[in-house]
């Protein structure tokens, strides 16, 4: 009889212990995903690029795919702010 209780006690501990772990994952997993997300904002900016931020550009100079901070400028080659 002592032999079912200690393995009924091992069982609840694996579960216990399996719940702990998960919430540890997902936590850690949250974590990552935020601070991965700023990265990729910070690594897609114009000013990183090497570009600036006009409201108009020469032809051939706009970085496409990539937004500047205000709506109406566009991301340029070889420009400063």
């Amino acid at each position: 009889m002592l032999r079912k209780i200690k393995a009924q006690g091992l069982a609840i501990r694996v579960i216990i212990l399996a719940v702990i772990g998960l919430i540890v994952l997902v936590v850690v997993i949250a974590i990552f995903t935020k601070e991965s997300s700023k990265t990729v904002e910070t690594l897609g900016s114009c000013a990183l690029r090497g570009g600036g931020c006009k409201d108009d550009c020469s032809p051939g100079k706009i970085m496409p795919g990539i937004e500047c901070e205000e709506k109406d400028n566009i991301c340029c080659y070889g420009s400063e702010e």
